[in-house]
């Protein structure tokens, strides 16, 4: 018997089963705490609820599959992935055909799930709906047709995959099927679809089912995921007891505001701000909600500024498997046998072992094994010289057991019981007994892998893996997102997140809207719809459940910085109010905007505790803020790269040289750029000081393969000594080759700049100057006075050009990517080679100092690429200088008097200590190492 009830919320199902009498009733339900209050109702009955929760929708459906289809095992989208992946390789190996991407094609497998199982479908008009557009015939059809090749790999081998078993039971015959309860309840929420009312359909011909229907107040507007209900709503399936509900529709005195934000940081803000705002009106905590389709993504960022602000949260905690100690112990023995062995995914096992034996300092042991240049045979040598004992008494493992247990296949059956020692040390826990059984439950027993293979799906098992924590009691605020947000009776909602990536189809295979239509009224099948998704119809049924007020946000550039457009919704929403151009909104006040705003507030300078900062409101005009109090700018030093800094963002200005804070460096295999350019630097210093032995040799002859390979040698000997910060022994071991390969290029530039221009002499490596600059008198000095700043810097290489008497001026970059030739020097605020100039021209007291022709970048390592400043001469264009570099004496006379000019602007600015974040290119705000710690309103 198939019974429908409709209702208009959940309350209106825990009435039902407060009015009915059913003796020996058992309940599965969802273990999210929302559900709690329907829970002293469902612990003692004889039959199966199941709720939204979509992992109880597959349990269900998969016990019914394990019964219909008993051969066939059941395997997840990973294990699938990789089955189908060994299969297309093979078809490559015995065809000759291209490999297809196995992640794809699953997915198409899967959109097409429907039609490819229907036992009823009729092949002869599939063929003539086919052929009836040239589109369908020359897209659709081939790739049905390898579909069905694809999924009969799998049927042959009777392997399904997770997301196809609902399909595949349109083809059973569940008449004779037994089930272990008497009863089953469900609540039919917008995921279920044709394809599970066809099997409900089925099962009540044997069963009582109750299905619980929600009336949503757009319905008209989502036909493609509600059309299962109409099997259901027909006279003789209504139950007579359904419960009276006036329409659910959007309430006229609920308040709906659009909100656009111009980074998913400022959106988020605003919510927390929002949520004050109400409270402050006298709107309780449990009454209010934060809602995204992807809270995940915001969870983040928003649970830190709550806590900040005092707004308590419901939450439900998940600790992932890879919080556990176990856990990833496990995975560290288990690395042993991957591809590539990384230091840092066997760190677990060493440690503890040289813990327990003490005959290796696990420190010294990860000096010299830490390196991502040791390929995993170098790897497991190491790791057997090094710490004796390792393989045997701790894996169970001798070093050539190991080798050959990697290059063996074996099912997960045999893998599991081959490392049985891994999985038992620190006790067989819960966790761990999870894991074997997902991994058993998501492979066949069939089914041979490497067992680098089968780490790989551990791994998987152990992220997506976790335990929940859930808080009962509801005090405070929901952090949910849209499919959980209408259990709640909420006053007042922020929803935060409405960009048109979350209201996507997820299937890319989605053909043409009018094909899904005619496929389902022509051959009843039916297929989902590309433009419309699940969350578009939960967002207008969310407006249909306020109380009170909802604030619709979109954010323009998403978390992870990228652009994006506003959702369907949104939009509509802005032309009905004719907003097309809608500006951005301000975050609304928050405790942060109270303390900077508090005249009383101090803020402590980094190195003087007495030091007091007025924090300025940088959220809506950054460029009114108040200037920094008692900074005197002759009590730090400049730089041509602190200049630079300065010109390219005040704000990053004063972390580093005003508060002289250091940002912390993300952990990397290779050392930073100012000290690899620092080792560069000091090899090419002597390099040039003793070119009588690495250059002059080489004028005439130059350098061949094999003169090359014999320098090599000679580099790496001569300068052994010579070791760039950063690097450990055993690690510049194994890069210094690569290394002194680019001095080798450096020297033969060397050779081809001295026989393309025979009159340069290098005159100086690394020069040091210092100058000051008088702020009262305009100009640059020799001379320290209360009315100076002190500008210091090194000057990479000087040249003269003995045929005119005049210099080159060379400044080394890894690349010229950010930098200009002269005629844009000033519109960028590049002023370093112009500062250069001026030193050398007026105040060097050298007897090589004089007029500058040549002021330029020279891109490392092989220096072919070159920006700045030259005058004109033939031989520069044949020698790397860019079109835009080549001038005349006058251009540059012009350019070093508009520099004078906007070099006394900028110590104005810098001494009046505004230093509010103003990026000369806000695109190089996503990876300034500041940005978290900047108020910058795009930010």
């Amino acid at each position: 018997m198939l019974k429908l009830i409709k209702v208009h919320s959940k309350n209106q199902v825990w009435e039902h089963f407060q009015n009915i009498d059913v003796e020996k009733e058992s309940w599965i339900v969802s273990k999210a705490s929302d559900r709690d209050y329907m829970s002293q109702y469902v612990l003692s009955r004889d039959g199966y609820f199941l709720d939204l929760s979509v992992q109880w929708h597959r349990t269900f459906f998969r016990m019914i599959h394990e019964r219909a289809f008993p051969n066939f095992k059941i395997v997840s989208r990973d294990f699938a992935e990789i089955f189908l992946k060994r299969k297309l390789q093979s078809l490559k190996a015995d065809l000759d055909i291209d490999v297809i991407d196995e992640k794809s094609r699953l997915r198409s497998i899967t959109y097409y799930s429907s039609l490819l199982f229907d036992p009823d479908l009729d092949e002869t008009k599939l063929n003539e709906w086919l052929n009836d557009s040239e589109d369908r015939k020359l897209r659709l059809k081939p790739d049905l047709l390898l579909n069905k090749l694809f999924l009969s790999f799998f049927l042959d081998a009777q392997i399904v995959c997770e997301d196809w078993l609902v399909a595949q039971l349109q083809m059973a015959d569940l008449s004779e099927l037994q089930l272990p309860m008497s009863y089953m309840y469900f609540d039919l929420g917008a995921d279920y679809g044709m394809l599970e009312a066809s099997v409900l359909k089925k099962l009540a011909q044997n069963y009582e089912i109750t299905l619980f229907q929600t009336i949503h107040a757009f319905d008209e507007h989502y036909n493609h995921l509600i059309q299962a209900y109409e099997r259901f709503d027909t006279s003789e399936n209504k139950a007579k007891d359904k419960p009276d509900a006036a329409k659910v529709d959007v309430k006229a005195d609920v308040k709906i505001e659009l909100k656009k934000f111009s980074s998913a940081v400022s959106e988020a803000r605003f919510a927390v701000g929002k949520i004050k705002a109400w409270k402050n009106q006298g709107v309780s905590w449990n009454q209010m909600s934060i809602v995204a389709p992807e809270i995940r993504k915001y969870a983040d960022v928003l649970q830190w500024q709550l806590l900040a602000e005092g707004v308590p949260v419901n939450q439900v905690k998940k600790s992932i498997y890879l919080e556990f100690k176990d856990i990833r112990e496990l995975l560290s023995d288990l690395s042993f046998f991957k591809t590539d062995i990384e230091f840092s995914s066997v760190k677990e096992s060493l440690m503890r072992f040289c813990a327990d034996s003490r005959s290796t300092p696990f420190n010294k042991l990860e000096e010299k094994l830490n390196s991502p240049f040791l390929s995993a045979d170098v790897f497991l040598d190491l790791v057997h010289k090094w710490v004796p004992g390792f393989f045997i008494q701790h894996l169970g493992l001798s070093l050539d057991q190991l080798t050959q247990f990697r290059n063996t296949e074996l099912s997960a059956h045999d893998f599991v019981r081959q490392t049985e020692l891994f999985w038992e040390r620190m006790g067989l826990s819960e966790r761990k007994e999870r894991v074997i059984n997902s991994l058993f439950d998501s492979s066949s027993p069939s089914v041979k892998l490497h067992p680098r293979e089968w780490v790989e799906q551990i791994e998987k098992i152990a992220l997506q893996a976790s335990v929940t924590v859930s808080n009962k009691e509801l005090t405070g605020i929901q952090l949910t997102s849209l499919s959980q947000v209408s259990l709640f009776n909420q006053q007042n909602i922020v929803v935060v997140g409405l960009d048109e990536g979350a209201f996507a189809s997820q299937f890319k295979e989605a053909i043409p809207t009018e094909d899904i239509y005619t496929l389902g009224s022509e051959l009843g099948v039916y297929l989902e719809h590309p433009d419309l998704s699940l969350n578009s119809f939960l967002l207008e049924d969310l407006l249909g459940h306020v109380g009170r007020e909802v604030a619709l946000s979109y954010p323009y550039k998403g978390i992870d910085s990228r652009i994006q457009n506003p959702a369907p919704l949104w939009q509509n929403r802005a032309f009905e109010q004719k907003l097309f151009e809608k500006d951005m909104d301000t975050p609304e006040p928050i405790l942060w905007d109270w303390l900077i705003s508090n005249s009383d507030s101090q803020w402590l300078h980094q190195r003087h505790q007495d030091f007091k900062i007025d924090i300025q409101k940088w959220d809506a005009q950054p460029e009114h803020a108040t200037p920094v109090p008692h900074f005197a700018l002759n009590e730090i030093s400049l730089s041509p790269s602190s200049i630079q800094t300065f010109l390219d963002c005040r704000q990053k200005f004063y972390f580093q040289r005003v508060l002289r804070l250091k940002s912390i460096e993300a952990e990397s295999f290779d050392i930073n750029a100012r000290d690899k350019g620092s080792w560069y630097h000091s090899i090419f210093e002597q390099i040039i000081a003793k070119e009588n032995i690495y250059i002059q040799p080489l004028l005439t002859s130059g350098l061949d393969e094999a003169g090359r390979v014999v320098l090599l040698e000679r580099l790496q000997t001569d300068f052994a000594s010579i070791v760039p910060v950063g690097f450990g022994e055993s690690t510049w071991k194994l890069v210094k080759k690569s290394y002194f390969e680019n001095v080798i290029k450096f020297i033969d530039h060397e050779i081809r700049l001295r026989n393309h221009f025979p009159d340069l002499k290098s005159v100086a490596v690394e020069w040091p100057w210092e100058i000051y600059y008088d702020w009262k008198r305009y100009e640059f000095s020799q001379t320290q006075t209360p009315d100076t700043v002190k500008i210091a810097g090194v000057i990479d290489r000087i040249l003269i050009n003995q045929r005119t008497n005049q210099l080159w001026l060379v400044d080394y970059k890894s690349s010229l990517k950010n930098y200009s030739s002269y005629a844009n020097w000033i519109e960028k605020k590049e002023f370093q080679l112009l500062l250069y100039n001026h030193i050398v021209q007026n105040h060097s007291k050298e007897t090589w100092a004089g007029k500058v022709e040549n002021l330029t970048y020279w891109q490392l390592p092989d220096l072919g690429n070159k920006k700045g400043f030259a005058v004109s001469d033939p031989r520069l264009i044949d020698f790397g200088y860019a079109k835009k570099t080549i001038g005349s004496i006058e251009d540059k006379e012009k350019v070093e008097a508009e520099f004078l000019v906007q070099f006394q602007e900028m110590i104005k600015q810098m001494r009046e200590g505004h230093f509010f974040p103003n990026p000369s290119d806000e695109k190089k705000c996503q990876y300034c190492e500041w940005r978290l710690a900047c108020r910058a309103p795009h930010l």
